[in-house]
């Protein structure tokens, strides 16, 4: 595994430091004991019979005096050295200390590059992105979140799952977040952050354990709120959980799913036929664009067809994805809806594939059908949201109307 260059650089300069410290060190006690050991030999030379009261006993105090303070200064200048020496290379890893932290948190830790490299460059990007509970920006435990949860003094609670390429700033950040909007609305908020580039049953695997720690600290009525692909990730969490039977089910109250791709996206799609053609060509350098193309991450790579169990992973071909069922019953018994928008109301085949700009609409309405529109109330169950982008639907006032409509 290689190295990142910055770890390379603080264990340089740590190197030199213990080398050049201890070196100067070295010196110090040397001429310490050399030139101590014979200013005091001159000074006993002095009260010898054979020297007392003639001029080699001045030659020799006056050789031991030097000696002595020739030592003093030469200790006194070794330890200012040596401070300074730690100093300049304390100065010099403190700098790449900085320089790690900002790296990391402005480039390994950006959550476009984790989404679209993943677990490929993990040796290079060193990402410190884990599955966590988020309180003021900051990863926290499940104890500290359920201690904020109390002191709100709320009595219910909505968990906000993030999508592909956001993370919990999503939800507190831009002109309008929804979170304050939910908060306005009676409920406590609980913020996760996931690493975006991981399979999306792993994650959900990892979701299940934050819920499993959340309700260990605190029991309380929980809705969810969801977007792209993080609907994926908490369909994949409910599949796990009731596969295993966990208590905290009963729990769950509203579920609202936004432009959820649960029939995949074709962006992935494409970027699948496009990198596995030109590997099948005979130049070499299309065929190096090619393999760097299958170099995107394990959740990228999912979203082609969206992918919630593990086993569909290794068992489904990308080929032979089309066509399989890939729903597990995991909303069936859930007050769950769904909100997706449109960037054209037009049944023209072309905007249709479109969808939102980053599913096609048929990904979209996957569930629409079989799901949603099979629960009570059936004309409440799905919202569209004309003329709006994928990212676009986030900001819009007809999103804050529908949130407002399910969970007042």
């Amino acid at each position: 595994m290689a190295i990142p260059p910055l770890d390379i650089s603080k264990k340089i300069v740590d190197f030199f430091e213990k080398a050049t410290v201890g070196t100067l060190s070295g010196i110090r006690d040397i001429l310490d004991t050399s030139m101590g050991s014979t200013a005091n030999r001159l000074s006993e030379l002095t009260d010898k019979p054979l020297v007392k009261f003639t001029e080699i006993q001045g030659a020799f105090q006056k050789a031991a005096g030097q000696l002595s303070t020739a030592n003093q200064v030469t200790a006194f200048g070794l330890a200012t050295a040596i401070q300074s020496v730690t100093d300049a290379f304390d100065s010099a890893g403190n700098a790449l200390r900085i320089a790690d932290e900002f790296t990391h948190k402005h480039i390994f830790e950006n959550v476009h590059i984790s989404s679209t490299a993943g677990t490929s460059f993990d040796a290079l990007l060193k990402t410190k992105i884990v599955a966590s509970f988020r309180l003021r920006d900051a990863d926290c435990s499940a104890q500290q979140i359920a201690e904020a949860v109390k002191a709100s003094g709320k009595t219910s609670a909505v968990l906000f799952v993030p999508g592909l390429f956001c993370d919990d700033g999503m939800w507190t950040q831009g002109p309008e977040p929804l979170l304050p909007l939910i908060e306005s609305m009676g409920y406590a908020s609980v913020l996760i952050r996931l690493h975006p580039g991981l399979p999306i049953s792993e994650n959900g695997q990892k979701l299940v354990t934050l819920l499993d720690d959340l309700f260990a600290n605190i029991e309380i009525p929980l809705h969810i709120i969801s977007f792209s692909n993080g609907g994926l990730i908490l369909r994949s969490c409910l599949y796990y959980a009731k596969l295993a039977g966990k208590p905290w089910l009963k729990h769950l109250r509203k579920v609202a799913i936004i432009s959820p791709p649960d029939g995949g996206s074709y962006i992935e799609k494409l970027g699948f036929w496009l990198g596995l053609a030109l590997k099948s060509t005979p130049s070499l350098g299309l065929q190096l664009l090619g393999w760097v193309g299958h170099m995107r991450s394990d959740a990228m790579k999912d979203l082609s067809h969206g992918i919630i169990r593990q086993e569909d992973r290794h068992e489904l071909s990308q080929i032979k994805r089309y066509g399989v069922d890939l729903y597990y019953n995991e909303l069936d018994d859930l007050d769950a809806y769904l909100i997706y928008s449109l960037i054209s109301e037009s049944n023209d085949p072309v905007k249709t594939w479109l969808g939102d700009g980053v599913c096609e609409k048929k990904s979209l309405e996957y569930l629409r059908e079989s799901v949603y529109l099979k629960k009570p109330n059936p004309e409440k169950r799905v919202r569209v949201i004309a003329q709006r982008s994928h990212f676009q639907i986030l900001s819009s006032a007809e999103l804050r109307m529908h949130l407002k409509e399910i969970f007042s």
